[in-house]
């Protein structure tokens, strides 16, 4: 694949294919970028962090990738400056597909979906809903639909920003059950963690990932 038809892309896979651009010195000359659209700590920048050491790797010589954290409006403005940039295979991106989709539609997000090569998916991965032990929160979601019924958008819920995997749980918790929570979106998981150590939410919506770090 030439240079020229190298597409912007948004990794959400296997990111060997990029090994196949044609580039006079690729990817050795430069870094390589790779962004994420969410705060260092959380589940995608950790995940982006173990992509990049396999990439380098995988491509070899002096190919080195840098993590690039641009969080803010649920992803978008990474996905914006991946748009933005030339199509030579220095910019890649790392993408939560949900977010990806839901942005254009529903709230014309500036830029369109085909404006993003993807190249693999690279993990499937599930939703906890999460509280500080010790919380008075309801320890079950049974108990927490219950308590929504009885007091709607008495509780908290933290997430990664409008359109992200936790935001849409969220609201299709919120559609099935017939409650009403109280939406917090955050830069990413790291602070969603913080948010609920300092008692800030009830719960934070984060990917089963990202337990590992709750342990540590």
């Amino acid at each position: 694949m030439k240079a020229t038809a190298f597409q912007r892309i948004f990794v959400t896979g296997a990111l060997a294919l990029a090994a196949s651009v044609a580039h006079a010195a690729w990817p050795d000359d430069r870094p390589i970028e790779l962004v994420v659209g969410f705060a260092p700590g959380g589940g995608t920048d950790v995940m982006a962090r173990l992509v990049a050491q396999h990439m380098e790797k995988r491509l070899g010589g002096k190919a080195r990738i840098i993590v690039i954290n641009k969080p803010g409006a649920g992803g978008e403005i990474a996905v914006r400056y991946v748009a933005a940039a030339k199509p030579d295979g220095y910019t890649l991106g790392m993408i939560n597909a949900p977010g990806f989709v839901y942005l254009p539609v529903s709230k014309g997000a500036k830029y369109k979906p085909e404006d993003i090569r993807l190249i693999a998916r690279l993990v499937d991965d599930p939703l906890l809903f999460i509280k500080r032990r010790g919380s008075k929160a309801p320890d079950d979601l049974q108990s927490l639909v219950t308590k929504l019924k009885q007091s709607p958008e008495s509780l908290s819920f933290g997430h990664s920003g409008d359109g992200t995997t936790g935001h849409l749980a969220l609201m299709d918790m919120e559609r099935s059950q017939n409650v009403r929570g109280t939406s917090v979106p955050f830069k990413g998981g790291g602070d969603i963690r913080l948010g609920i150590l300092g008692d800030h939410i009830d719960y934070g919506l984060i990917t089963v990932s990202e337990v590992p770090e709750l342990v540590d």
